[in-house]
């Protein structure tokens, strides 16, 4: 890491306290670190200790209501493995430029990546994957899932939606309602993960798995109603 001198870097802890380093002094106080050094500390009464993993937003490869799948990076020993982490344990950088995620796993998580061709399985310590993925790149993971207006394939469904179909939006998941015609009475939750602002468009990006499962509430009278994406897609994007 190239950092000049003189160049002002800003550290934020949790509590939301800043500081402001010169990069000499950043320098000073991390250079020659490894990776045991940023092992998460105990804190007051908490036993465990807790590891901050870093990765791009390729490494995942989709999010479900309670869970995310991740890949493991492409090396010799763990390409072509998958796991699933809690969605409770990830968080957006806000630090970063690049929406990198925040995996934040106490010591005694264990984690079993699966190789779904060859059916092999990978057991690892919540240290051994801090190892294995901590400050990877977008380079280092095949496909992962993007957001891209009007495509589908390779298990993805990419498309937009207006900003009116909005309600409100809350820590993990967005309230949308449905257009006019056959459910325009139903509401439904995506997951946060899975929209997107675009901006400079004024619209909402879903990016939805093949089999994910929409499922609409009608508060006036109770009812509710299952669709997949194909019939969702249908109904939204006429």
């Amino acid at each position: 890491m190239l950092i000049e001198e003189k160049e002002g870097i800003r550290l934020t802890n949790k509590n939301k306290e800043t500081v402001t380093l010169t990069g000499k002094e950043f320098s000073e106080i991390v250079g020659g670190t490894t990776a045991k050094d940023y092992q998460g500390k105990k804190e007051n009464n908490d036993e465990k200790q807790w590891f901050s993993i870093q990765m791009p937003q390729e490494a995942m490869l989709g999010s479900y209501e309670s869970a995310s799948l991740f890949q493991m990076p492409n090396k010799p020993e763990t390409a072509g493995f998958s796991f699933y982490i809690p969605n409770t344990l990830i968080s957006e950088d806000e630090e970063s430029d690049f929406n990198r995620l925040i995996v934040r796993l106490p010591e005694d998580f264990k984690i079993t990546a699966k190789n779904r061709e060859t059916g092999e399985t990978l057991n690892l310590t919540a240290f051994q994957l801090f190892e294995r993925c901590n400050d990877t790149d977008a380079n280092e993971y095949t496909g992962g899932k993007k957001s891209v207006e009007g495509e589908s394939g390779k298990g993805w469904n990419y498309f937009a939606v207006s900003p009116a179909a909005k309600i409100t939006d809350y820590e993990e998941r967005t309230l949308f309602k449905m257009p006019k015609g056959d459910y325009e009475n139903f509401f439904y939750y995506i997951p946060n993960k899975l929209v997107k602002e675009d901006e400079e468009k004024g619209t909402l990006q879903f990016s939805l798995p093949d089999n994910f499962t929409v499922k609409l509430s009608d508060n006036k009278n109770g009812e509710k109603v299952d669709l997949n994406v194909e019939q969702f897609l249908k109904e939204v994007c006429k």
